[in-house]
């Protein structure tokens, strides 16, 4: 039986406690399964909205609101979206020497980016929105 290619879209909101990512992975993982992908998609984009989430909740301010996730199938891909009010100027582009792999932070975006078709970082209004596309084969 072949599941339907819409599994509605997924929304989460992230706060600042640590399991607060690992949670809304899971709830996210679940809802990959509700598509007709392969094992190995899954995991890749499970580990992209890892690295967003962790991205946007350590740049989100305490009292600066909470991150938002959501997630939707659209012309056949899966479109991740990752939305934190940062307040200000908190968020600086990359930083780090973007030619050292073994740096101790900084490699989420680079990784995000590996695993997917397209991402996109827009900075405005006194919030971060990052948006990555990955097709879905087969």
């Amino acid at each position: 039986m072949r599941r339907s290619r819409d599994p509605g879209t997924f929304q989460s909101t992230l706060d600042h406690r640590a399991w607060s990512v690992s949670d809304a992975r899971a709830a996210f993982s679940e809802w990959l399964t509700g598509i007709d992908v392969a094992g190995e998609f899954c995991d890749e984009m499970a580990v992209v909205f890892s690295e967003l989430a962790a991205n946007a909740s350590a740049a989100t301010p305490p009292a600066g609101g909470a991150p938002t996730v959501r997630a939707w199938v659209e012309d056949g891909d899966v479109v991740l979206e990752v939305v934190n009010p940062v307040g200000g100027t908190h968020w600086q582009g990359d930083r780090g020497d973007v030619s050292d792999p073994l740096r101790p932070r900084g490699r989420g975006l680079m990784i995000a980016r590996a695993y997917t078709d397209v991402l996109d970082v827009e900075a405005a209004d006194g919030r971060i929105v990052v948006r990555c596309r990955r097709r879905i084969e087969g």
